[in-house]
């Protein structure tokens, strides 16, 4: 992926300044989208930006200034392809992030990033446009809702125990090693008639369990879709549409790329963020910028941080 030079200088956008090191950051997280874009078009599979980067395309050409993340959506059955494809077609070193295959992990998407430790070697650099921690695209994954409002309040009901019990076992654990959670495991097994196995840790089944239920609609018996975990775990969420909404896309400029967004944008985010055409400087879900705790792990080990070695702010 070609960059123009330009791109890397520090510049104030929108009132709000925006360092050069950031911009290299912000480069490294569009390389990575650029590998999906990729691996999605050779198997045409679909995908589009979504949630803040959704509106961070239609609102602002590019990333929210004073944001820093990037997030996309696919359907269900794209989803599940991306991930069997990504494990053999990504490039060295990258790594999709997921419950399937990190035990610790305990987000129902995947983040897939482009190294798992700080890599300062020239190669690394060269390929990450010379930011040397980690960075990542988070991948959500839509699913549909049933006709019948009785059976979505089950499972939304259903995911949400499930999944609370889940979040409370530490991430190594067995089964033989939370005993106080052994009854409510069982009702659970009871409940989904399934078993868990006790060679593996308890709280990934737990989850992988919830992400099978989270398909209980199939496409035909739908009318409308989401993204699960969003909506089983917010009392009232508004990111629920019309199916026939993610099934056209048009393409619109990001920074120095073109992505694809959902042909009925307009009605998407004004179901999640309301009257969102207006700038609102608010924190996200993470701390600003993604990698301070990676600054801070090699501050506290007495390493100049790459951000002063480069001279990039």
């Amino acid at each position: 992926m070609n960059i123009p030079e330009s791109f890397y200088e520090s510049e104030v956008r929108e009132g709000f300044y925006v360092p050069s090191f950031m911009k290299r950051s912000w480069a490294a997280t569009l390389e990575i989208l650029n590998e999906i874009a990729i691996i999605c078009e050779r198997h045409e599979l679909k995908w589009w930006m979504d949630w803040g980067s959704l509106l961070a395309t239609v609102r602002h050409g590019g990333f929210i200034p004073w944001d820093d993340d990037l997030d996309i959506s696919m359907m269900r059955e794209d989803y599940r392809l991306f991930l069997q494809y990504a494990n053999e077609e990504l490039p060295k070193g990258y790594f999709a992030n997921n419950i399937f295959n990190n035990q610790r992990f305990d987000e129902f998407h995947t983040r897939l990033v482009n190294t798992t430790e700080l890599d300062r070697s020239d190669d690394f650099l060269n390929r990450s446009h010379g930011f040397p921690y980690l960075a990542g695209v988070d991948i959500f994954c839509i699913d549909y809702l049933s006709r019948d409002d009785k059976i979505n309040k089950l499972y939304k009901e259903r995911i949400f125990t499930i999944g609370s019990v889940a979040s409370a076992i530490p991430g190594d654990s067995l089964l033989k090693d939370v005993p106080q959670y052994e009854a409510g495991i069982r009702d659970i097994e009871a409940l989904c008639n399934c078993h868990f196995k006790k060679e593996k840790p308890i709280r990934q089944q737990i989850n992988i369990l919830c992400d099978k239920l989270m398909q209980y609609s199939p496409k035909k018996e739908s009318d409308h879709a989401t993204c699960m975990v969003l909506y089983t775990g917010r009392e009232y969420f508004g990111g629920v549409f019309p199916k026939e909404f993610y099934e056209e896309y048009i393409y619109m400029p990001y920074e120095f790329l073109t992505v694809p967004v959902p042909l009925h944008y307009n009605e998407i985010l004004k179901g999640i963020f309301g009257n969102y055409m207006k700038p609102v400087r608010s924190g996200g879900v993470h701390e600003y910028p993604y990698y301070s705790q990676q600054e801070k792990l090699l501050s506290e080990q007495g390493e100049r941080l790459p951000r002063e070695i480069y001279e990039w702010v």
